[in-house]
């Protein structure tokens, strides 16, 4: 939240209009955001269920109880 605040002061001393437009923003705080948008690596949906089957499966709980954790049917697990 500060960190917020202290961009929008810094934005408004520089302002020259009643607007604050993007190109006002800090350049470190842009590119900031534009490295973070692409470093995350994306996941298949297979690849989800694998790991989430794995952690369930890692807990040693009954398959009934992981189905029901799961929200599917017994045996569609």
């Amino acid at each position: 939240m500060r960190e917020l605040q202290n961009v929008i002061e810094r934005m408004m001393n520089y302002v020259h209009s009643n607007e604050l437009t993007v190109d006002l923003m800090p350049a470190d705080i842009i590119q900031r955001r534009r490295t973070s948008d692409f470093t995350d690596e994306f996941e298949s949906p297979k690849d989800i269920e694998h790991q989430l089957l794995t952690k369930m499966l890692g807990m040693k709980l009954f398959k009934k109880e992981t189905a029901i954790r799961m929200k599917v049917s017994r045996t569609m697990l």
